[in-house]
């Protein structure tokens, strides 16, 4: 039973993580890392492998913008005529005809962003350090940005969770 509770957790976990690549501008070779468990959270630990070292440290994504708000709607629509009716038998008719109609409603409405902007910052063991700069669509679950290393090093950066 607690295995199954080990995995389950494991595979939930995992699912929230975001798997990172990093493509080197200067020559086009990949490397991977990935974030913890926690990207629902905003916030978290990143590793990343660049040649056989690893790089770790904190991220965090911060969402832009969002409202809410409140709104009622009403109308009312009033309508009035004489209409006049030919009968042989009868003549002439005179009708007077009026009619109301009224319309009434309220909605709410809260929207939150489904972008926003995210950073890195990743050092290895040997002093080396990079620092990633990247915007995440929260509703397709991919990012796109760029990471500099301490010593001038550039790499696209991708993201997908």
């Amino acid at each position: 039973m607690r295995l199954r509770l080990a995995v389950f957790l494991t595979a939930a976990l995992t699912g929230c993580a975001a798997k990172i690549t990093l493509i080197d501008r200067s020559n086009g070779q990949l490397f991977y890392g990935s974030t913890d468990g926690s990207t629902m959270s905003g916030s978290g630990n990143a590793t990343l492998l660049i040649e056989g070292e690893t790089y770790t440290g904190p991220w965090v994504y911060q969402p832009s913008g969002g409202s809410f708000g409140f709104s009622s709607f009403g109308a009312t629509t009033v309508a009035s005529g004489n209409a006049t009716a030919y009968s042989p038998r009868t003549g002439f008719a005179n009708a007077t005809i009026t009619g109301m109609a009224t319309t009434s409603g309220s909605a709410t409405a809260m929207t939150v962003s489904a972008v926003g902007n995210g950073m890195i910052n990743a050092r290895e063991p040997g002093g080396k350090f990079m620092r990633c700069i990247f915007t995440f669509n929260t509703l397709q679950n991919t990012g796109i940005g760029e990471c500099l290393r301490n010593d001038g090093r550039a790499f696209d950066l991708t993201l997908k969770r």
